[in-house]
């Protein structure tokens, strides 16, 4: 899974009842501010698949230390796979990935209306 990408502090610019501005708030205690986003990733890449953000490497495994860090070992033999976040410019993706989840997560809830399931 893609590491050093961050995003949450672009909450503060969405009203105070925005759902996903108040879970951030209330895990850091007050304030929206940047956080991993393994789970964030791991919902995008189910969503919308590879697209321009990722390639896959699927021929290896995940050796992990016990620092907690850890090192993907080629192996044709391995059923594990994980996601590389895709180059631009000769530089990972970080800051295009970070602006589409950004994107993504300060929308507006639907109003509830517009919600309800039609008869």
């Amino acid at each position: 899974m893609p590491s050093g990408l961050k995003v949450g502090s672009s909450l503060a610019r969405t009203p105070p009842e925005n759902p996903v501005r108040a879970a951030y708030e209330y895990y850091f205690g007050g304030v929206a501010k940047d956080r991993h986003v393994a789970d964030l990733v791991t919902v995008l890449y189910a969503v919308r698949g590879l697209r321009d953000y990722w390639e896959i490497e699927d021929h290896g495994w995940m050796d992990l230390h016990p620092d907690m860090t850890f090192e993907w070992r080629l192996d044709h033999d391995s059923n594990q796979s994980f996601l590389r976040k895709k180059l631009r410019d000769g530089k990972p993706n970080d800051r295009y990935i970070e602006q589409v989840l950004d994107e993504l997560l300060v929308q507006p809830p639907r109003s509830s209306q517009a919600a309800k399931p039609r008869d």
